[in-house]
C-alpha cells in the first residue's frame, strides 16, 4: 500500500509486508525514441477502502452474495457508530478512486440519465464541476488580459 507524509502529502513509496504490484521498485519502459529504458515511477496496490468497482454489472454480480456485502461494500461506508465526513454520498463513500471496469462502462459513455448509476452520477457532478471551474478560470484570464 502506498504510503504518504502527512504534512506535505509526498509520496514516500509502498509498504513492504503488503502486497505490491511490483517488488516496490521504480517500473520502466521502453523508450521508443533512442531505446533506453525510461523511470515510470512506483506502483502500489490501493487497499480497498480507497478503491472501489463500481461498473453496473459489478455491483449487480455481488448483490446476491453476503461475502460481497460484507467485504466490498461494508468497509466503503462508515459503520455503526462512526461519523461521516459529510451528509451526501461523497461524504459517506470511503473509497477516493472510484474504477469502472469493462470497455463499454466508463461513466462518459452514459450521457442519458437513465442509464446512470448513483455511482456514474459522482462522476457526471464532478465533471460539471471541473467544466465550471474551468470556465472561471478562462473568464478570468480574459479579465486579466484586457
Amino acid at each position: 500500500y502506498p504510503r504518504w507524509e502527512a504534512g506535505s502529502g509526498q509520496f514516500l513509496g509502498c509498504m513492504e509486508d503488503l502486497p505490491s504490484l511490483s517488488p516496490g521498485e521504480v517500473t520502466e519502459s521502453q523508450d521508443h525514441f533512442n531505446g533506453a529504458k525510461a523511470p515510470l515511477g512506483k506502483v502500489c496496490v490501493l487497499p480497498p477502502r480507497y478503491d472501489f468497482c463500481v461498473s453496473y454489472p459489478a455491483l449487480v454480480a455481488g448483490m446476491d452474495s453476503p461475502d460481497f456485502q460484507e467485504a466490498e461494500l461494508a468497509v466503503q461506508f462508515p459503520q455503526p457508530g462512526e461519523e461521516p465526513v459529510e451528509k451526501n454520498l461523497e461524504g459517506l463513500l470511503r473509497a477516493r478512486l472510484l474504477h469502472w471496469t469493462g470497455p463499454r462502462r466508463k461513466p462518459g459513455m452514459h450521457y442519458l440519465s437513465l442509464s446512470r448509476t448513483t455511482f456514474d452520477n459522482l462522476w457526471w457532478q464532478a465533471h460539471a464541476e471541473l467544466c465550471e471551474e474551468a470556465q472561471d478560470d478562462k473568464r478570468d484570464e480574459s479579465k486579466r488580459l484586457m
